[in-house]
């Protein structure tokens, strides 16, 4: 079973995943660890959600 992050679509899902946030992952994923991601990541999301902002 696939771990859940905030970035990825859950397995069975009809949605597609979102290029902005799945890039956005792999660059932070780059820098640290999974775990120190999750949280930046959803901070981050949450003050610019798309790449327009």
């Amino acid at each position: 079973m696939a771990r859940r992050l905030p970035w990825r679509v859950p397995p069975g899902s009809d949605e597609r995943p979102d290029p902005y946030r799945v890039w956005l992952s792999e660059v932070m994923l780059q820098q640290t660890t999974v775990a120190a991601v999750k949280g930046y990541f959803e901070a981050f999301t949450a003050r610019w959600p798309r790449v327009e902002d």
